[in-house]
């Protein structure tokens, strides 16, 4: 326990570092923030890419769902709720190749290298080891998260929101064991959504088969999980917690301002239903490359793909520069 205390506090002072103005973490979100503003457009098209291929995939890609054809005709939403967590994994698979070039880029851009849309797609040189790589991590993640967390939702919609069933006529031994096993399950999942983020650095960068990329990201990222997860939650927030409360205020101007007679004559449930997600997704839009450049510039700076490293240490003007942050 006093080791696992240690091991924390450690990788604490080194992500955030409290003699300094700006923590680790804030830096490597800046250093993005920067790198993304240098080809803005670049970045944006990429994205696009990445946002027609999810589109596609939810609209052409429908994989059965025992789930799914049991509310085909009694609940349209969440057959189509269910039908969207089926679709994640294939979206993951796919986008595991094509994310690559936002690190590409990143690079270039953080060694003053010239650079092009093109570039996005030089990853792609290695898209044998990136696909198995994508393929072990997807199937593991299906099994030890998306599937229980689909089945624990699809429990709670339908049994407490949908078919108002009390809590206590649900309770019995074998369904608790089964939530604690689909816990246990998520909770390893959780772990291994972390632990692999460093994958596709490794296999580009590094030029390692998707092996010992996947076990040298497991290894370096556990050294320091309990931070690096902070830190991609904080990453998370920003690319989707804002969305949500723009969404949010949208909702409780609409509903205060319109009786509800005249709103489900003007916008009906499904109209806000849409155009929050307009919302979210033109938010998420602008800032999930964001997300991706942070974990860029943390892999650059803890275990470097160039000489050139960031040190938050250095004051100077040159070294502001060199991180491209100021």
């Amino acid at each position: 326990m006093d080791n696992m205390i240690d091991i924390i506090k450690k990788d604490t002072n080194y992500f955030i570092n409290t003699s300094k103005k700006n923590s680790k973490i804030i830096y490597y979100i800046k250093s993005a923030c920067n790198i993304y503003f240098k080809f803005f457009y670049g970045f944006i098209g990429i994205t696009a890419l990445l946002f027609l291929m999810l589109a596609l995939l939810f609209l052409i890609i429908q994989i059965p769902s025992d789930f799914s054809i049991i509310f085909s005709d009694s609940d349209p939403f969440l057959k189509s709720y269910i039908e969207y967590l089926n679709i994640i994994p294939v979206y993951s698979l796919f986008s595991f190749l094509f994310t690559t070039g936002y690190f590409v880029v990143a690079k270039k851009i953080y060694l003053n290298q010239t650079y092009s849309f093109r570039d996005f797609f030089n990853g792609l040189k290695h898209w044998k080891e990136l696909l198995f790589a994508s393929l072990i991590i997807n199937l593991l993640l299906f099994v030890f998260y998306n599937l229980p967390l689909r089945d624990i939702t699809f429990f709670y919609l339908k049994n407490y929101v949908w078919d108002k069933v009390p809590f206590q006529n649900t309770i019995n031994p074998l369904l608790f064991y089964n939530w604690i096993i689909a816990a246990i399950f998520i909770i390893f999942g959780i772990y291994l959504i972390i632990a692999f983020k460093w994958t596709q650095f490794y296999i580009v960068f590094s030029e390692k088969n998707f092996v010992k990329s996947m076990t040298s990201s497991m290894k370096e990222i556990s050294k320091r999980w309990y931070i690096f997860a902070a830190f991609y939650l904080i990453l998370n927030v920003i690319v989707f917690v804002p969305a949500y409360v723009i969404t949010k205020i949208i909702m409780f101007i609409t509903v205060h301002l319109i009786s509800l007679e005249q709103m489900v004559n003007i916008l009906h449930i499904k109209g806000i239903i849409i155009l929050s997600f307009i919302i979210d997704m033109i938010w998420i839009f602008f800032s999930i490359p964001i997300l991706y450049i942070s974990l860029y510039v943390s892999f650059e700076d803890i275990i470097g793909t160039s000489k050139r490293k960031i040190n938050i240490n250095e004051n100077s003007a040159e070294a502001e520069k060199l991180v491209l942050l100021e």
